[in-house]
């Protein structure tokens, strides 16, 4: 599960929200047959942000024990290991989840036997 985010609103504009999640590892049953595991976090928006006026800039993740820096982007068929080394989890961001309104919703998809804590990094933009 998640911990708690630490949220800065660099001015009324701009808010970058870091925190940590451990992805659930898959049983060995399940990584045989290919499966995934989902991991959510809800966080609160930062201090007058919204779903109605913010839009997601950049989204990263990397390994909490990694050495190297965020990967942004989603990922949608990973092709090689070295890609969880350095962060390409596929995860998806949802600005209002689905009956609360309030929070933020990150998705997370961890593929292999081992719970993998993660860094991330979240960069919202208010557009009203």
């Amino acid at each position: 599960g998640g911990k708690d985010a630490s949220q800065y609103v660099t001015n009324d504009r701009f808010a970058v929200v870091n925190g940590q999640v451990t992805l659930t590892a898959l049983t060995s049953e399940e990584f045989e047959n290919k499966n995934f595991k989902a991991t959510d976090i809800d966080i609160n928006f930062p201090s007058g942000f919204n779903k109605d006026n913010s839009i997601v800039i950049a989204f990263g993740a990397k390994p909490s024990s990694g050495e190297g820096g965020y990967a942004y982007g989603n990922v949608g068929e990973l092709t090689s290991s070295m890609e969880f080394y350095f962060g390409c989890y596929p995860n998806y961001v949802v600005l209002g989840k689905l009956n609360d309104s309030s929070k933020i919703r990150i998705r997370f998809f961890n593929f292999i036997t081992s719970a993998v804590p993660l860094d991330y990094k979240l960069v919202l933009m208010k557009i009203s």
